[in-house]
């Protein structure tokens, strides 16, 4: 079981080094898409603590509730955004 999970992570890292390495082919591109993805994720950082800045919570959840289903859903959306490179 171990070793299964252990080879998974390896093709996972290599995968990941890969789409890497074929996205710095182009060197401006690449920096303004990182640009990009930290602006998008910052903006919505920002935003949430502006919505929040008004209130304790919204319907129960607590700034800090809403931050870990915000940074679940970019992590998935970036993980999804690199397999369709």
């Amino acid at each position: 079981m171990i070793l299964r999970i252990r080879r998974t992570l390896r093709l996972y890292i290599m995968y990941v080094s890969i789409i890497v390495k074929s996205s710095m082919q182009y060197k401006l591109s690449f920096v303004l898409m990182l640009i990009g993805r930290f602006l998008v994720s910052f903006t919505g950082f920002v935003s949430l603590a502006f919505v929040f800045s008004g209130f304790t919570d919204i319907k129960g959840y607590s700034y800090s509730d809403v931050l870990l289903c915000f940074s679940i859903y970019l992590c998935y959306r970036i993980q999804l955004s690199a397999m369709l490179l």
